[in-house]
């Protein structure tokens, strides 16, 4: 006896199934093709307001920077620039101290 073998209903219900598989993978394709154009239009999006995000920081970094230079008292308190490179640690000398008081 020959086993393990389909019977007749078997094999169509497999032939059948495999007749369906192209469209079954063409509308997985085209369900997979507008997600990715879903997700590149959300990328562009994204990119631009990250563009734009960017020029605004640049900005407030300007503005901050122009306040920095035009508050001298705050500068003579200590406050820096946060932005601003570190101080130079070898101690360049800054502006002259104040003599001794009598």
């Amino acid at each position: 006896r020959g086993g393990g073998g389909l019977g007749g209903d078997a094999k169509q219900d497999v032939a059948m199934m495999l007749h369906d598989v192209p469209m079954v993978v063409r509308r997985l394709v085209m369900q997979l093709n507008n997600e990715n154009y879903t997700l590149r239009g959300q990328a562009d999006s994204l990119a631009a307001e990250n563009r734009s995000l960017t020029a605004e920081l640049l900005h407030l970094r300007s503005t901050v920077q122009t306040l920095f230079n035009t508050a001298n008292p705050l500068s003579s308190m200590g406050w820096r620039d946060p932005m601003a490179p570190p101080m130079d640690p070898t101690g360049g000398k800054g502006g002259g101290g104040g003599g001794a008081r009598a």
